[in-house]
């Protein structure tokens, strides 16, 4: 009645015929009094539930792979696993935690926390079960997740097959291409070296991945050998080589086949672009996966080649 009358504007009257129709005996008058006479003890309670569903910053399996799941960097997610459980009872002290193991660099910071603060809840009294309904934003993408109807009534198969590359050129959209690397890349963001091309991989409308292409490594033994160029021949071509430094695709999208059909695509695309705005088409492009976290699946789907270690 509380939460209606103060929170929901119902008024007095419609409350008094609601609480008539569960069958509660009750005059107009002590409604009155009791949703207007002082209502400290209704808060007293309100304060002691909430302070009892804080438990703090918690380092468990449910916090690791929220962290696994954003991308956050090899180093800081093992020094946080290693600690695995442990809780701290308040912000300073997991500040301080943070800054006794190094962890200082913003996004490693905030997917930390996060993944701590989502651990509390998975170690309290909360269902484990509990459903997160959202627009399908992926900061969302927590606990069990689940579309409100208006989003789940999308059509999948539409949203998979209409994928479309369009080309990053504007501020506004490099800006926004680097808040998402930044963000959401286990690497963050670095500006690409040299000449360069950005890409945004749109579903529909919405955006599902991101690439970007800079200048290729100086020197790259497996590379050199597979060209077979002398060291005066590479310094003369190198500019047509070109690195895919940054290929990501957004946490919370999940579509078999998706990753190798971007590189495949991108790759065919890249030259035209290239052309366009260097006015020179590049031969070759190059890349590096990063072993154990990453096995190289997408690209050699693609029919990219392997070369060797560096």
């Amino acid at each position: 009645m509380l939460y209606q009358y103060h929170h929901a504007h119902v008024t007095q009257p419609l409350l008094h015929e609601q609480l008539g129709e569960w069958g509660i005996e009750i005059s107009a008058g002590q409604l009155s009094r009791l949703i207007t006479e002082p209502c400290e003890v209704f808060h007293a309670e309100k304060e002691a539930l909430l302070r009892a569903g804080d438990a703090g910053y918690v380092i468990n399996e449910a916090a690791c792979a929220y962290m696994r799941t954003q991308g956050l960097a090899h180093k800081p997610l093992a020094q946080l696993e290693a600690l695995a459980p442990r809780t701290l009872d308040s912000q300073a002290a997991w500040q301080a935690m943070l800054t006794e193991l190094g962890i200082s660099r913003e996004r490693h910071v905030r997917i930390a926390t996060e993944g701590a603060l989502l651990g509390a809840v998975s170690a309290s009294a909360i269902n484990p079960k509990l459903v997160i309904i959202s627009d399908d934003a992926g900061q969302f993408d927590v606990l069990t997740h689940a579309l409100c109807w208006i989003h789940a009534e999308r059509n999948i198969r539409e949203y998979v097959k209409k994928r479309k590359i369009s080309g990053s050129t504007r501020n506004a959209a490099s800006h926004r291409h680097n808040e998402y690397i930044e963000r959401y890349h286990y690497l963050a963001y670095q500006p690409l070296p040299g000449a360069q091309q950005r890409y945004f991989v749109f579903a529909n409308a919405t955006i599902v991945a991101l690439l970007g292409f800079g200048a290729a490594a100086w020197k790259c033994q497996p590379r050199d050998i597979f060209i077979g160029w002398s060291a005066a021949h590479r310094e003369r071509q190198l500019h047509r080589v070109v690195s895919n430094a940054r290929f990501l695709i957004l946490p919370w999208v999940h579509c078999p086949n998706l990753a190798s059909t971007i590189v495949a695509r991108s790759a065919r695309r890249l030259g035209d672009d290239w052309q366009a705005r260097y006015g020179y088409r590049p031969v070759l492009l190059e890349t590096f996966v990063e072993q154990p976290r990453f096995r190289g699946t997408a690209n050699r789907a693609a029919n990219w080649h392997c070369l060797g270690q560096t």
